[in-house]
Order: structure tokens, then sequence, then C-alpha cells
């Protein structure tokens, strides 16, 4: 359950027993106001159940958290959609790190920032880097398997403030993508 609670302030801080002998003297009250938050809750999540709701992976939590939010009004609804979407950039980052395909395709990047290219063309210029540099590419000669994992590469490197362009043009079926640095948009 989602609730919001300010931070103590220094001259707020009380002994832990004090605080248990509060919990204590108001524990019905307490108790009614989470079977009340409980109430709302449910109703929310038949009142909301249209809101679309972020890609977070844990998609059940996400429709929860959302429809809950939305009863608290819009600005509670962004806040939990906002702190979603961190959520799920971070798994990306964490999930990509120290992969040797996607250092490569950085080093790539950062040599040729700006630069289009196909999924293809791209497979072939991190071979050639992955030979010059004895590094493990593991979609040397696998221009079709580095196609589909360029996917969750370009949500990675989005999730680190590179910019990824997919352009208008198409050569042979084959899309054109464009990739910066975070500090060399262009």
């Amino acid at each position: 359950m989602v609730m919001r609670l300010k931070r103590f302030e220094r001259h707020e801080y009380r002994a832990e027993n004090e605080m248990l002998d509060d919990v204590i003297q108001n524990r019905d009250a307490i108790m009614s106001e989470v079977a009340n938050n409980i109430q709302d809750i449910i109703g929310a999540l038949d009142k909301f159940r249209n809101i679309k709701t972020p890609g977070f992976r844990m998609a059940d939590f996400g429709a929860f958290a959302v429809r809950v939010a939305a009863m608290g009004g819009p600005d509670v609804e962004a806040e939990v959609k906002a702190a979603l979407a961190l959520m799920e950039r971070e798994q990306h980052v964490f999930a990509e790190e120290g992969d040797p395909d996607l250092t490569l395709l950085k080093r790539w990047i950062q040599q040729y920032p700006g630069k289009s290219i196909t999924n293809s063309d791209l497979c072939s210029e991190l071979e050639r880097i992955s030979i010059l540099d004895r590094k493990t590419f593991n979609y040397a000669g696998n221009p079709i398997g580095f196609g589909r994992r360029m996917s969750s590469m370009r949500d990675a490197l989005i999730a680190e403030g590179y910019e990824v362009v997919e352009e208008p043009r198409k050569t042979n079926n084959k899309t054109w993508y464009r990739y910066s640095p975070p500090s060399c948009f262009i």
C-alpha cells in the first residue's frame, strides 16, 4: 500500500517505546483507516480498470499501482507512472551492465556519433571492432540474431541517455537507425 509520510524533523524524534505506545493507543483508528483505504482501493481497481499502464515488466503490480494511484487524482497517478518508468529504465541498465556487446556498441557510437546505419551493417562494424580489439562479440556472423538483440540494447542505450532515432527511410526492407552519445545529440 502506498502511503505518503512526511520526514521527521530533528525536534520530532521520539523514543521507540513512545511511538509504540501511540500505535497501541490509536490501534482502532489506524485499523479503521487501513480498512477504509482498502475499500477505496478495491473501488478504484474497478473504477479505473481501463487506465493504460506503463510498460513496467511487473505488469500486474504496475496495473494495480496505477489504478490505486488514480484515486488520488491525476498528479498522484502521474507520479506513480513516472516511478514505474524510472524502475523500468533502471532494470534495463542493470540487465545490460557489463554486457560485452553493449560495450562494443557504445564504443562504436563514440567513434561515429550521429551516424545512420542498419542493424546488419552495424553487426559487421561491431564484428570488425571486436577482431581489432580482440574482444568478444556474441553475434559475429549472425546479423539476424543481432537484429533481435538490438531491440533491448536500444532500450538500454535510451535508459542511459543515448539518443536513438529510427529514420523514416527503408532500403531493401532494412530500417536505418541513428545513434548519438548522451553528450553529443546531433
